[in-house]
Order: C-alpha cells, then sequence, then structure tokens
C-alpha cells in the first residue's frame, strides 16, 4: 500500500511492544472499568460531568484498543489492519484530548457563569463539544490515510 521499508525485529522492538501492549491492555481495562462504574450509576446519567468522563473514558478505551494488535502490524505491515490501526489510534487520541480540553473549558465556563450569576446551557454546550470534538480528529486521521504516507 504504501512505502515500506525493510522492518528489523530485534529484541528491542520485542520488549517496547511488550511494555507498549501491557500498558495499552492495562488502560483498556482502566478505562472499561470507568465506563462500567458510570454506567452502573443510573443516579449520575443526567449529570453533564457523567457525560464528559464517559466520553472521554470511552475515546481512551478505543484507542488503547488500537495498540493491542501492535504484534500483528508489526509482522504485516502492509494489510488492511496496519491502516485501520494507524487511522483509529490517531483519531481516538485527538478525540481524546478534544474532551479533556472541553472539560477543562466547562470546569472553567462553570466557574465564571456561577461568579456572574448565570446558568449554563449544557444541552448547546454539549452539542457543540460534539461537534468539535468528534468531527475535527477526523481531518488528521484521514489525511495521512489519503496521501498514503501511514507507512503501512
Amino acid at each position: 500500500m504504501g512505502q515500506h521499508s525493510d522492518y528489523a525485529y530485534d529484541q528491542d522492538t520485542h520488549t517496547i511492544l511488550v511494555i507498549s501492549t501491557a500498558c495499552s491492555a492495562l488502560s483498556t481495562v482502566m478505562s472499561a472499568a470507568v465506563v462500567g462504574v458510570l454506567l452502573s450509576g443510573k443516579h449520575l446519567r443526567k449529570r453533564f460531568a457523567y457525560k464528559l468522563i464517559l466520553v472521554i473514558a470511552f475515546n481512551d478505551f478505543m484507542a488503547h484498543q488500537s495498540r493491542l494488535y501492535s504484534y500483528y502490524t508489526i509482522r504485516n505491515p502492509d494489510g488492511w489492519v496496519c491502516l485501520f490501526q494507524a487511522v483509529t489510534g490517531i483519531y481516538f487520541k485527538l478525540a481524546s484530548i478534544a474532551w479533556s480540553s472541553a472539560t477543562a473549558y466547562t470546569i472553567a465556563t462553570i466557574l465564571h457563569a456561577a461568579r456572574h450569576g448565570r446558568l449554563l446551557n449544557q444541552r448547546t454546550l454539549m452539542r457543540n463539544f460534539v461537534v468539535v470534538c468528534q468531527t475535527l480528529p477526523v481531518i488528521p486521521a484521514i489525511i495521512p490515510l489519503a496521501l498514503d504516507s501511514f507507512g503501512c
């Protein structure tokens, strides 16, 4: 698919892959635990913070999933799995960063609104966050795919 150079799979690469996969597995389990706890808390579901944390945890979960099959892609770098790993890894990591930024923005906005005695329109804020945080990461995830520059 792309320009792929011969990749030497040595002991150092193996060690890095083991550590990366173990950390991704741990992060996946922890993100899944956060999602599970949040989904089990029915009384929390209407809270705005719940929704923000749930979306961050979901994006983290998906981002770490892409690292779990590194063993396969390092040995089969010219396949669709490599491209899928590259696109999903970039997309969900950037989406997670965007949602973390949205959460920080929400905290600042709530503090500012509270000082001035205003209410926050959570529905509009969440709709805007979904548009920005879930669509903007598509661009940097798709551009390398369109330019065939992932190295897969």
